[in-house]
């Protein structure tokens, strides 16, 4: 009887191993396509959303093309990246997300102190004007923290850019892995 089994056996055993390394190959490069596609996705978001973070920094620091920056265009790119944010970091790592809201709520006061006002800038305008000069524009000020205790520290302003821009890079491969860097 086992002469009648091994006949059949090994031919059955040989298909059926054939096709579980063809389907753990298959499901590997699906995995691997769908890897990529999200890195190619991710990639997209932050080359729509690493000039205006850049921008902002430049605006705080007053370097690069920031005279080129005037506090309504700030606000517009405040909402053209919590757009993006909301719709797109969902396929991001939370941290990313909590270094975003981060380094946003360090640049802008979200609803300007009340519901359904847009946000302030947490820059001081006693640092601002002199180096606008005429440029500057009187309207402006009321985009602005009026408070000194709610404007943004400048280095506090550089390291959470600096965070969200690593985490970033971790997550798109470019950056040191969270065992080597920072958590996150």
């Amino acid at each position: 009887m086992q002469d009648g089994i091994s006949w059949w056996a090994s031919p059955l055993l040989s298909t059926v191993l054939a096709i579980a390394v063809a389907w753990i190959a298959i499901s590997f490069d699906r995995r691997k396509t769908a890897n990529q596609e999200l890195i190619r996705k991710r990639l997209a978001i932050y080359d729509e959303m690493a000039p205006k973070l850049n921008d902002l920094l430049c605006f705080f620091f007053l370097v690069g093309d920031f005279k080129n920056l005037p506090p309504p265009t700030l606000i517009a790119y405040k909402r053209a990246l919590d757009r993006t944010a909301h719709i797109y970091l969902p396929i991001f790592s939370p941290a990313l997300k909590e270094r975003y809201s981060a380094f946003i709520n360090t640049c802008f006061l979200p609803y300007g102190g009340g519901s359904g006002r847009p946000a302030l800038i947490r820059a001081r305008l006693e640092t601002l004007t002199p180096e606008w000069g005429s440029d500057w524009k009187a309207d402006w000020n009321s985009g602005f923290v009026t408070s000194n205790e709610d404007a943004a520290e400048l280095d506090e302003v550089r390291r959470r850019y600096d965070d969200l821009l690593a985490q970033f890079a971790r997550e798109l491969g470019a950056g040191r892995s969270a065992k080597r860097g920072r958590s996150g």
